[in-house]
């Protein structure tokens, strides 16, 4: 019976900005918590569940994968998705992603002097290897996660004399240029991380805090939930339903929701609020 569930967050939690954890053997060490036989460890990320699975898989966490910001959820054990969505809310989600793309491309080639890049990828690997755009000058690149169904995430960087830098000027404007020009029925978010230059757009209609909701109440009623994060998103994903934990890295207002706060970062923050979650 499960008794805990421990929601992680992958980025700036999990895993640093180097998209690595900063202790070794972190699939061993993430086992151990299996003997804890009421304990169920889970994650809740804006990230696409092709994104998700991979560091599921290193961490070995084995309970629900909530994935695209709420957008959908998956349980591992069976191997089923379960989309947060009507189909008829799902295909206008897809059809008004497309409105905001070519929204998009029409900013940066109409309003902007930069030539346009723009490249349907797999974000994790691209942006490992941005070196190979160095040649082209006076450019926004613009890396799409291929991956994603009912959101969006588009890293931005900005090339100019073989230099490949984030794009922190230019993807502001973007998203104020595209919040301005949504017509009121598209009921999309569209917001932008400086922390990792990407824009991000999703829908409305569901969140990472309705999935949780939907999974205490549909699979685990009786279980008690929890969240570990590094921003005011984990925070309000879990506020309403279990306790809040952060890691030493959490920015300060989030810092002030936790009823933890690690004096650890990223994995080793997250091992830490662990043993103190299994210990009550």
């Amino acid at each position: 019976m499960v008794n805990k569930i421990v929601f992680l967050d992958i980025d700036g939690t999990l895993i640093n900005s180097y998209q690595g954890p900063n202790v070794q053997h972190v699939g061993s060490l993430f086992a151990d918590f299996k003997i804890q036989n009421d304990l169920l460890l889970a994650i809740n990320s804006n990230r696409s569940l092709q994104d998700i699975m991979p560091i599921a898989k290193q961490f070995k966490i084995r309970g629900p994968l909530v994935a695209e910001n709420g957008a959908f959820f998956y349980l591992p054990q069976t191997k089923k998705k379960f989309r947060l969505l009507s189909p008829v809310a799902a295909n206008k989600i897809i059809k008004n992603l497309e409105y905001v793309k070519n929204l998009i491309k029409k900013f940066v080639i109409t309003k902007t002097n930069f030539k346009l890049i723009w490249k349907d990828i797999d974000t994790v690997k691209a942006l490992k290897d941005l070196n190979k755009y160095q040649s082209a000058n006076n450019t926004l690149l613009m890396l799409n996660n291929k991956f994603r169904q009912y959101t969006m995430s588009i890293h931005v960087r900005a090339i100019n004399n073989g230099l490949v830098k984030p794009a922190t000027k230019e993807i502001k404007l973007i998203s104020t240029f595209v919040q301005k020009g949504l017509p009121k029925n598209i009921n999309l978010t569209v917001t932008f991380s400086k922390k990792y230059s990407n824009l991000l757009v999703f829908s409305s209609q569901v969140s990472k805090q309705s999935a949780v909701a939907q999974l205490k109440k549909q699979y685990y009623p009786n279980a008690k939930f929890y969240a570990i994060g590094d921003e005011i998103s984990d925070y309000n994903m879990i506020k309403d339903i279990g306790k809040f934990y952060a890691v030493k890295n959490t920015d300060k207002v989030a810092q002030k929701k936790s009823v933890y706060v690690s004096k650890f970062t990223y994995t080793r923050g997250v091992l830490d609020i662990l043993k103190r979650i299994i210990s009550q």
